[in-house]
Parts: structure tokens; C-alpha cells; sequence
């Protein structure tokens, strides 16, 4: 697809920000709660 050459880039940073914690703190900030594993698990 069109986008696909950006998705290794995007997969890549995605998984960055879960493992450093900044993914939590961006989700708490917007949604008012912790992610569930579940949501973090989606995202890998």
C-alpha cells in the first residue's frame, strides 16, 4: 500500500514509547486511566 514504507518507521517508534513508559503516560493523560494490557498488547 502507499503507506507501508512508513510502517516499519511507525511499528518501530510504537514500540519504543511502550517500552520506555511514555506510551502509559500519553493514555493516562488523554483517557484518564492506565491502558489495560490488552490495549498494550494491540499495539505491539
Amino acid at each position: 500500500t502507499k503507506n507501508s514504507k512508513y510502517r516499519s518507521t511507525y511499528n518501530a517508534t510504537l514500540k519504543k514509547i511502550i517500552d520506555n513508559g511514555e506510551y502509559t503516560k500519553i493514555y493516562e493523560k488523554w483517557f484518564g486511566s492506565k491502558p489495560s494490557l490488552d490495549v498494550i498488547k494491540s499495539q505491539q
